[in-house]
């Protein structure tokens, strides 16, 4: 029998201040449901989009592998246990940043939320944090199905 593979994009724009600093990443990723792996990889394309400004890859391996760590966060999350993310590959598409207020964390946290859109989860997003330093994402508890029989 053929496993079913469903394609989702999700997006996020990460716009925010505190304590004077003011943080900027929109990051796209599609997420290929189905399959027994889990699988995540760099889909930016060669070249940058000047119009939008999207980044192509190369530009800014510290901000690519960001969005890649906040992409595996996302996943691991979901608990790879009969969730949308338990066999999956993981693509980051787009990119978008700027020099004066884009930073690896920020880009971090667009990715995990890009990718948690995309999974299509029921329930509160993740929500971003500060902690006088450094932006992160709080999780909400993924709620699994309850096993029949157990008490």
């Amino acid at each position: 029998m053929k496993k079913e593979h469903r394609v989702r994009k999700g997006e996020y724009r990460f716009l925010l201040t505190k304590a004077g600093r003011t943080r900027f990443a929109r990051v796209e990723v599609m997420i290929t449901l189905g399959g027994d792996t889990l699988e995540v990889t760099n889909n930016l394309p060669d070249k940058a989009d000047p119009r939008s400004g999207a980044m192509a890859r190369g530009f800014d391996p510290l901000w690519e592998e960001a969005a890649l760590e906040g992409i595996r966060e996302a996943l691991d999350r979901t608990g790879h246990e009969g969730t949308p993310g338990a066999g999956c590959h993981a693509a980051l598409t787009g990119l978008v940043g700027a020099l004066v207020d884009t930073t690896p964390d920020a880009v971090r946290c667009a990715a995990g939320l890009a990718a948690w859109r995309a999974l299509g989860l029921d329930g509160p997003e993740p929500e971003p944090t500060f902690d006088g330093r450094l932006w992160s994402l709080h999780f909400p508890a993924v709620r699994t199905s309850p096993v029949e029989g157990v008490s």
